[in-house]
């Protein structure tokens, strides 16, 4: 259950020193290789092209994201983890017009996000992964464009995803309730795609 849904409110002062650790190498990788990495993203043919490894660039780049994850997993949760990275880069994109508001707006947005999440929980009584995985969601609806309907779709196939806990069932060896859940799902996600 930790690992799920997180205590972000338990969290100690030598998790905040390792994860303080963490933003400045992070913040250091990326305003070394940024550009490179950004190239490698949109033309890996051209960053090639250009001297730049693309290879390692990806995998330095997946390893900074699994390090990143992996330490703040035990103390956010999966559920706020998996908001904050999604739901602030698909809010930014569809108010930015360029790179560099692309980044202010996603950085911008899980900041906002997580205050207003966390001042939320503490008033309510809520927890507070679940105040800020909602807050990022208020945030990301009111800025989707003309695919709302293809948004809306793929965010209950992402719940229903998350609903179901496959993790679960598979541990407890319960396969035909997986195969039918998922059957089902697909099904409903496949018919809202062509009737909405």
């Amino acid at each position: 259950n930790q690992y799920l849904i997180g205590d972000i409110l338990s969290v100690t002062p030598g998790e905040i020193g390792l994860l303080l650790i963490v933003l400045v190498a992070v913040l250091v990788f990326w305003s070394l290789y940024s550009n490179r990495l950004t190239l490698t993203a949109v033309h890996p043919q051209l960053a090639s092209s250009r001297g730049i490894p693309v290879q390692l660039s990806q995998t330095i780049f997946t390893t900074a994201i699994a390090v990143v994850v992996t330490l703040s997993l035990p103390s956010v949760g999966l559920l706020i983890l998996n908001s904050l990275l999604v739901l602030p880069g698909a809010s930014a994109r569809n108010v930015a017009r360029n790179l560099k508001q692309y980044h202010l707006f996603s950085v911008l947005f899980a900041l906002v996000a997580s205050i207003g999440g966390l001042i939320v929980s503490y008033y309510w009584g809520a927890s507070a992964g679940a105040a800020i995985s909602l807050a990022l969601a208020l945030i990301f609806v009111p800025v989707l464009r003309g695919d709302r309907l293809l948004y809306i779709v793929v965010s209950l196939t992402i719940l229903f995803n998350t609903i179901g806990m496959e993790w679960l069932y598979k541990a407890l060896e319960q396969y035909t309730y997986i195969t039918v859940r998922s059957i089902v799902f697909k099904l409903v996600s496949l018919a809202a795609m062509f009737v909405l």
